[in-house]
């Protein structure tokens, strides 16, 4: 069995993650080109928002509309509105110094839920396989887990820059399975997220709903499966479905 476990408010809480980067974020500028830290914040934000916006529109329902091309696009999108936005000019280089600022952000802003760095290695320490399946790019998260004690545990980092795909549909974990060179009925997927539990179930592959956080799930109707709610049985659960697999 292979383990694919979501980023984002699975391993990592999404909200915490996302405040820290953007106050993290907005000191780096400041720092670097002066002006106001409120003001970089506000700049900062309101990119992250646009940028999402402008992925959705381009691969909600059609998640294999060129992800790497519009990588590119969006480099160029963010670095011109982070500027604009707040009042500057964009210097020649904006989209490199806003990818190298990106980068030392992501890596600062790390926010895993209490328990998962056990959870992770109590997986790993059994000898099942872990990757990583995230709607982030795999250099955003091979930054994020950077200074954990758990980021020589996971095998591949699957974000959508790797198999230009986004993480939009069933089609996200079909070429998982064919990169991996492994039926998809030998996969779990961890996710936090119903509707991408249900894209990796059309797919052929195992599914485990977790939900950590504090508010309730947006969704009940997750295939009757229970919703695991704590960190230590999500190992139990893994490493039982695991050995039943063995058997």
């Amino acid at each position: 069995m292979i383990v694919l476990l979501d980023f984002d408010d699975t391993l990592s809480e999404y909200s915490s993650f996302n405040l820290r980067y953007v106050e993290t974020m907005a000191n780096l500028l400041t720092n670097e080109f002066g002006g106001s830290p409120d003001v970089w914040f506000g700049s900062t934000a309101k990119m992250a928002l646009a940028i999402e916006a402008d992925y959705s529109a381009r691969f909600v329902g059609q998640p294999l509309n060129g992800y790497n091309r519009w990588r590119e696009h969006a480099n160029h999108l963010a670095a011109s509105m982070l500027f604009e936005w707040a009042g500057f000019s964009p210097p020649p280089d904006a989209v490199q110094i806003v990818r190298d600022l990106h980068e030392a952000a992501v890596t600062a802003s790390t926010a895993l839920f209490p328990g998962m760095s056990e959870t992770v290695n109590s997986i790993y320490q059994a000898g099942v396989p872990i990757c990583m399946a995230s709607g982030n790019d795999s250099r955003h998260i091979q930054l994020a887990i950077s200074q954990l004690d758990i980021a020589t545990y996971f095998t591949r980092l699957y974000g959508p820059d790797l198999l230009d795909c986004a993480k939009e549909g069933p089609e996200f974990y079909s070429l998982i399975a064919a990169d991996q060179g492994v039926d998809p009925h030998e996969f779990l997927v961890v996710d936090n997220d119903p509707t991408a539990l249900e894209w990796a179930q059309s797919s052929g592959m195992n599914v485990l709903h977790v939900h950590l956080l504090t508010a309730p799930p947006t969704r009940r109707d997750m295939f009757d499966l229970p919703t695991i709610t704590d960190p230590e049985s999500v190992s139990q659960i893994i490493l039982e479905l695991s050995r039943v697999q063995r058997s």
